[in-house]
């Protein structure tokens, strides 16, 4: 049994790797990996080897009972990675939008680390920005969050933060 599908996969059309799926704030993306077995390919397997089995002993009902209940179990994982990203890109967006009024301490792109009061949140295809004066910075370069305003509408430059040992 093992022979015809290999044969099959043989026959299969070449790919990339599985395609998983996950969402942005403007919409679904698609992202191919080579390490994990998506839906599509698994029902290709699937459909190859109904295709190359053997007349004489086709397969046990009972295989293929647990093959199509891992088919769908593939599928709920795919729908259960799905409504995990959602969440994810939700609860970003609510911690990003709390933020607004408060003052943060953030890391630019050149290194420089500012103070400055948060005006507003953009909501980017990659996650939420927050608008620090005339600076975008995404949630991943706060620092912190200091719990005095500061009075300037722009930010300001702060020597780098050094930590005790």
């Amino acid at each position: 049994m093992i022979a015809p599908i290999a044969n099959a996969v043989a026959t299969l059309p070449a790919t990339t790797g599985a395609t998983a799926h996950t969402n942005s704030p403007t919409g679904s993306t698609t992202k191919t990996g080579n390490d994990a077995m998506g839906k599509d390919m698994f029902l290709k397997l699937l459909v190859a080897q109904l295709k190359y089995q053997d007349p004489m002993k086709p397969t046990n009902g009972t295989e293929f009972i647990q093959q199509t209940s891992q088919l769908s179990m593939v599928e709920k994982l795919d729908d259960i990675l799905t409504a995990t990203n959602a969440n994810a890109v939700s609860s970003a967006s609510v911690a990003a939008t709390g933020l607004v009024g408060r003052t943060i301490q953030y890391n630019k792109a050149d290194g420089t680390t500012l103070i400055g009061p948060v005006g507003a949140v953009r909501l980017d295809r990659t996650g939420p920005v927050l608008v620090v004066g005339k600076d975008e910075v995404a949630l991943a370069n706060v620092l912190q969050v200091l719990a005095t305003p500061v009075t300037t509408a722009t930010p300001t430059s702060t020597p780098p933060v050094t930590r005790a040992s």
